[in-house]
């Protein structure tokens, strides 16, 4: 689901795309390069390929060279092969040790009982794996600062990333899909909620529905029943869009054990937002009174009172993230590594701000 320019050169150039139509075996080509060759062909030749057409494209970055060619000539649609673009140039232009450092900042002074008289800012650095765990890690962190009650606001600062929060050319019935969550630069759960629908005492009964994370921001309308044991049963989930309503139908079947029980997984409505949510549930738990509990955005054209951090935390390095990113084909990680690009490389934290460097 990316869309995007290159200007760089890349430190590979070994593009695999497939469609379904026939593919023949290929003869194997002489000269020096034999033995790469031998090994693209075998990797290719095999049953599960035979009903697909493969493009493949192999050019030296040494002398211009174009090492293999097969099919090479024909458009193809690149899908998530351009995630292993997206890997390169992050690796490129961030590091394999770049780290992203979701941070908790004051603005304002704390009197001598624990009381910031000011407002509590939860900064998103573009981290795109960011956890509940790592929400509640930052909570505790600013009650182990001295932080007693929050008499200002509790803000989000999600500026880092512009405000496109989706991929261009994304369905738009495709919005309550985990593949389409939504883009930002404070993100937590992969900006999704997972719903487990837990069948009732006997049939008839409404279910019972369990939201990880569970937080206020999400209204679940309930419309499953319980069904008798054994019966054919499903559920079906849609969230209105633009809200963060999800209504859930169907049935479950009557002494369903929970590891069987229906599961569905849901994104949200302004991550930002619900990341935030969440950090105030976390900062009550930790024993930080909040006087002001509803999320507001950062006011850009305030001058600080007196910032200054008080929570930090820090991601996997860069190349445990890509292992997620392209074991599992991940969109939201893709998107936020390509915007962080842009962010960190040029101060434009953009899909489109690479094509300009």
């Amino acid at each position: 689901m990316q869309y995007f320019r290159y200007s760089h050169r890349l430190n590979a150039c070994l593009l695999c795309l497939t469609l379904s139509l026939p593919l023949s075996a290929q003869p194997v080509p002489e000269g020096e390069d034999r033995t790469l060759i031998t090994e693209i062909v075998r990797s290719i030749d095999v049953p599960g390929l035979q009903t697909g057409f493969q493009g493949i494209f192999v050019q030296s970055l040494k002398d211009g060279r174009v090492l293999f060619a097969l099919h090479s000539e024909k458009t193809f649609v690149p899908a998530s092969n351009n995630k292993l673009l997206t890997a390169c140039i992050a690796l490129e232009k961030l590091g394999a040790n770049f780290v992203y450092r979701t941070r908790v900042v004051r603005d304002g002074h704390v009197d001598r009982y624990g009381a910031l008289k000011g407002d509590l800012i939860l900064v998103g650095s573009g981290d795109p794996a960011l956890t509940p765990e790592a929400l509640r890690s930052l909570a505790q962190q600013v009650r182990q600062s001295g932080i007693r009650r929050i008499r200002g606001a509790i803000r989000f600062d999600d500026t880092l990333f512009d405000a496109q929060y989706l991929g261009p050319g994304w369905a738009w019935d495709d919005e309550p899909f985990a593949y389409s969550a939504q883009i930002s630069a404070l993100n937590v759960h992969g900006n999704t909620v997972r719903l487990r629908v837990l069948p009732g005492e006997r049939p008839g009964r409404p279910t019972t529905i369990q939201i990880t994370p569970g937080n206020h921001y999400i209204r679940v309308i309930n419309q499953t029943s319980t069904a008798p044991p054994l019966a054919k049963t499903g559920v079906h989930v849609e969230r209105e869009r633009g809200t963060n309503t999800i209504r859930i139908h169907g049935a479950v079947a009557q002494n369903t054990p929970e590891r069987d029980c229906p599961e569905v997984i849901v994104t949200v409505e302004h991550p930002a937002r619900f990341s935030t949510s969440l950090f105030v549930d976390y900062l009550r738990e930790a024993g930080v009174r909040v006087e002001r509990p509803r999320p507001e955005p950062v006011l850009k054209s305030a001058e600080p009172v007196h910032r200054s951090v008080v929570a930090e935390h820090t991601s996997e390095p860069l190349t445990e993230i890509l292992k997620r990113l392209n074991k599992s084909s991940d969109n939201l990680i893709a998107e936020c590594l390509l915007k962080t690009v842009g962010a960190v490389a040029l101060g434009k934290g953009t899909s489109g701000a690479e094509g300009t460097g």
